[in-house]
């Protein structure tokens, strides 16, 4: 079984953020994100 993540840009920008230290949350601070893929159905991601 082979399993992958369709996002849209704009709700990947903030996980990337948070992955590569562009953003560093404070001491106690808690973040949440949001991964949608409501954006992505004009495109074909053919078969996988």
């Amino acid at each position: 079984m082979r399993l992958g993540i369709v996002a849209e840009p704009g709700a990947a920008a903030p996980l990337a953020a948070l992955l590569t230290g562009g953003y560093v949350p404070a001491l106690g601070e808690r973040v949440g994100v949001i991964i949608s893929g409501g954006n992505t159905t004009a495109v074909d991601f053919g078969a996988r």
